[in-house]
């Protein structure tokens, strides 16, 4: 008996508690929800899938679209699921190559906020979510105009228990009335290569639906936006409230807002709430192409005092309705920066914007010569006058290709998002 224990006790300790994590499967071909989930006989609905996980199992959903109408009020998907480990999270991915999508066609309404896939309640961590579509355009109009609208993916966590280590990768949301996706009471989230589009306000609601919507909470720290795209119809991209201590890089914004109204229609919004000390620290904002645009490539609210090290590197904004790194007021450049430290904004590319005034020394705001802006191509000809017109900014060691900077070794950094990688014959 002896001999077993210790067994059983090498194994924890080696191994960790993960050790026997299981893999449950999802798939239309599962002929019923009583199915034990397996590779032989899955589970019908993600769901029933959610409710066999265990910390660190897998849920892996196979080929399709699944309606997952939800008796639940207020979300089809609630990711109710136990907390992972650091070596092996808790994951809902899609099988590989599988083409996933969560369309719910009618809705359990209820006053509150709607999503189509939510955390709630607080305290979960180490849980990922790979490669899970989300569409929202098939539900009844009814549905999608309640309250503040549909949001595609809604973190909402308890701000006394907040959740940790979250990862969203590789997945496409559209079609909502409200935020593609929102993050609130959270630290510690990478938000990656996600495509979320075609969102917009519903009906009646002044509130901007932003693609991805970053809500206030001193909590909120640590995290990573990276590799997204976002484009067309949302009125905001990124919209930030008082994170500290986070990344927004190598991300595409594009086609936010009206052309016609420029209420709304920023690439990506800073906004900061004093009295409740969310105020935006230590950020890092860098390699993000933000093109058409009805307001402003990047906005700051309030004034320099509002932001402490917040730094806008090696950035391309072309054709914006408004200016190209402002404040609120509209005044270009003012935040996030007093007189005294401009250097916080560096090697940015402003080409093609309605206003275009007070500008930071250190940018460049003349034609970049893109290769061909008209079709999203904003690397740089040969005859650019941004190659090797920046400063060395070691934070900024590549470009949005992953192109190392600067090029060639030992030279200057280009401004922009983009590295050129050819050989300048002569100036």
């Amino acid at each position: 008996m002896r001999y077993t224990v210790g067994l059983c006790m090498f194994v924890l300790l080696c191994f960790g508690v993960d050790a026997y994590a299981a893999t449950y499967y999802v798939a239309k071909t599962g002929s019923s929800d009583t199915n034990p989930c397996t590779a032989e006989a899955p589970c019908l609905t993600i769901k029933r899938g959610l409710s066999r996980l265990k910390a660190g199992d897998v849920l892996e959903v196979e080929e399709g679209t699944y309606d997952e109408t939800s008796n639940r009020p207020n979300t089809s998907v609630w990711l109710n699921v136990p907390s992972g480990f650091p070596n092996r999270y808790t994951t809902l991915r899609a099988a590989e190559g599988a083409e996933v999508w969560v369309q719910p066609t009618e809705f359990n309404s209820s006053s509150g906020i709607h999503s189509i896939m939510s955390m709630g309640f607080g305290g979960q961590h180490h849980v990922k979510v790979e490669n899970i579509n989300l569409d929202a355009s098939e539900l009844p109009q009814e549905d999608m105009r309640i309250v503040y609208g549909f949001d595609g993916l809604g973190l909402r966590t308890s701000d006394g228990n907040p959740s940790h280590h979250l990862i969203f990768e590789g997945m496409e949301i559209r079609g909502t009335t409200g935020h593609g996706f929102v993050l609130r009471h959270n630290y510690a989230a990478v938000i990656r290569e996600m495509h979320i589009h075609d969102g917009h306000s519903a009906e009646g609601v002044s509130a901007a639906a932003a693609c991805l919507y970053l809500h206030p909470n001193p909590r909120n720290r640590n995290g990573g936006v990276l590799e997204n795209s976002l484009f067309e119809n949302c009125d905001l991209g990124i919209k930030l409230e008082g994170w500290s201590n986070y990344i927004i890089r190598n991300n595409v914004v594009t086609g936010m807002g009206s052309l016609t109204d420029a209420a709304h229609g920023d690439g990506i919004m800073h906004q900061v709430q004093p009295s409740s000390g969310w105020r935006p620290t230590n950020g890092l904002l860098y390699n993000n192409v933000i093109h058409g645009v009805a307001k402003s490539g990047i906005t700051f609210a309030g004034d320099g005092s509002d932001y402490t090290n917040v730094k806008v590197y090696n950035n391309t904004i072309y054709d914006a309705g408004l200016t190209c790194i402002s404040d609120c007021s509209g005044q270009a450049a003012r935040c996030p920066f007093n007189a005294s430290d401009a250097s916080l904004i560096k090697n940015n590319i402003c080409h093609d914007v309605q206003v275009l005034t007070n500008l930071p020394a250190g940018n460049f705001d003349e034609d970049p010569l893109f290769m061909d802006a008209a079709s999203g191509d904003f690397r740089l000809q040969e005859a650019s006058g941004a190659i090797d017109a920046g400063v060395s900014l070691p934070q900024v060691s590549t470009d949005m290709l992953g192109v190392k900077r600067p090029q060639p070794s030992g030279g200057k950094w280009d401004m922009g998002a983009f590295e050129f990688e050819g050989v300048i014959e002569s100036r």
